[in-house]
């Protein structure tokens, strides 16, 4: 054979072997951006350098990979996509993971063929649809979520939702829920009653600002494991009744904000509720207005360090009984019961107050309460009082044994017209100074002691208790539950 010929065949192996790879090449998992921005496509196929639009791969990301590159940022949203469209060619993809996918795209309304998603190996599920502010209704029951662990602000600030299917998810493996329902406020309802809960750690936010729901039923949930249920209900104005017997909460630390803004609960039984372990419980019951009744006897608070603003603004409230209240490491109480307009009992004659720092507008607005009795409080270390009694306008009596070192303290006692302790009240004189028994406005109560009065028919004290029933070696500051020889139990306070 010819030199020139074995050449030119050479040339045309060389050619047909170059066209051979379009057809070897793989499937590819990409998205596509019309020109007009308008709609997002995926697929998955061979087809990716002929599509028109703009084309990403399935895994470009912007911001060090924080978003994906065809959706929105927390700093610039997307407010072009109207649709995405899942092509049938992306049935056979199996993507890791869908986190962002959708991210602040806020015109995003419809999403169509979104059962051509195969979930089956995804395992972060996290901030999927947030801030799909345009979003009306999302059927997801054909998702498969056995591998998710996470699901962490998955349907957050999708306002518009009214209606949502999750009634196929298996949550199994899911550890993070954190404000996964956020600011779904136009949502009156949600089945989550295949939703297995056993190995979630965080609730904190879940279903704030559910505004529109009515009730949430949480019967089934296991809460074994969760640490974090901050803000969890908080802002749920609608919300009626909510049943959380079945609360396992041993292992929760933070329940701040938890019932805040619940506006319409008119009840909460939280006797199931196990505290030992929580050190946050500011606002927790915060803006709660109509709620009338409240037991916290089970309660344990001996680790919870801020009570801030726990009970402010719960306007129903006629009694609250928190002689159980352990407050020794507690350093916030500032708000704690500003306006509790209906309260006319207040039992915290055990409080604790030694590691209070912030005690401002603690009982502002209790305008029915008549009496306080803070001999047990301890306030070497708290520097704000400020309106601490302000609008106190039925208050009469505040039993407190001690001066107060709080001099500064701005409207301390102001508006309280009826306040009588060492001296009368003087609407000129509002300030911290007035803050003892002596030229103030508090008034002392005497030990009632052993000696005066406690024993009857020469009858001697046996056993000294706490009010927490703790045996104790001898008479403690505040109040004492003390047996006698002769059978009888008194009351004593020191």
């Amino acid at each position: 054979m010819k030199p020139k010929l074995l050449f030119s065949l050479f040339a045309i192996a060389i050619m047909l072997m170059a066209a051979l790879p379009t057809q070897a090449q793989k499937n590819e998992a990409y998205v596509v951006v019309s020109d007009n921005g308008a709609t997002l496509t995926f697929y998955y196929d061979m087809q990716k350098s002929n599509r028109k639009g703009t084309v990403y791969s399935i895994d470009a990301t912007v911001h060090e990979g924080m978003y994906p590159a065809w959706a929105g940022t927390t700093e610039v949203p997307n407010s072009q996509i109207t649709m995405a469209v899942f092509d049938t060619s992306f049935k056979k993809y199996r993507p890791k993971e869908t986190r962002c996918w959708f991210y602040n795209c806020r015109t995003l309304k419809e999403i169509k063929g979104i059962e051509n998603l195969n979930t089956s190996e995804v395992t972060n599920m996290g901030d999927t649809f947030y801030g799909c502010t345009a979003l009306t209704s999302l059927n997801l029951s054909k998702f498969n979520t056995e591998n998710v662990t996470n699901m962490q602000r998955m349907f957050m600030h999708c306002i518009a939702l009214t209606a949502l299917d999750l009634s196929s998810f298996n949550t199994k493996n899911v550890t993070n829920m954190r404000h996964m329902f956020f600011n779904c406020k136009a949502l009156s309802s949600l089945n989550l009653s295949s939703f297995n809960t056993k190995n979630v750690r965080n609730m904190s936010s879940m279903f704030s600002v559910c505004a529109n729901m009515t009730s949430i039923n949480v019967s089934n949930f296991n809460t074994e494991n969760v640490t974090d249920m901050e803000e969890m209900f908080m802002s749920c104005t609608k919300l009626t009744s909510l049943n959380l017997s079945n609360f396992n909460t041993a292992k929760v630390t933070r329940m701040g904000n938890m019932f805040r803004a619940c506006s319409n609960l008119t009840a909460l039984d939280l006797s199931s509720f196990n505290t030992a372990n929580t050190i946050n419980m500011g606002e927790m019951f915060n803006e709660c207005q109509n709620l009338t009744s409240l037991n916290l006897s089970s309660f344990n608070t001996t680790n919870v360090t801020s009570m801030a603003n726990m009970f402010r603004g719960c306007s129903s409230l006629k009694s609250l009984d928190l002689s159980n209240f352990n407050t020794a490491k507690v350093g916030f109480m500032d708000n704690m019961f500003d306006g509790c307009i209906s309260l006319t009992t207040l039992n915290i004659s055990s409080f604790n107050t030694k590691e209070v720092i912030h005690m401002r507008s603690m009982f502002r607005n209790c305008k029915k309460l008549t009496s306080l009795d803070l001999t047990n409080f301890n306030t070497k270390g708290t520097v704000s009082f400020s309106e601490m009694f302000s609008h106190c306008e039925s208050l009469t009596t505040i039993y407190c044994n001690d001066a107060w070192n709080c001099s500064t303290a701005k409207d301390m006692f102001s508006f309280c017209e009826k306040l009588k302790g060492a001296v009368a009240y003087d609407k000129n004189k509002t300030d911290g100074s007035m803050a003892n028994p002596d030229t103030g406005y508090f008034t002392r109560k005497t030990p009632s002691g052993i000696s005066a009065g406690m024993s009857s028919n020469n009858a001697t004290v046996r056993t000294i208790y706490s009010v927490n029933g703790k045996k104790q070696k001898e008479l403690q500051r505040g109040v004492n539950i003390v047996r006698m020889s002769d059978g009888t139990t008194r009351k004593v306070v020191k």
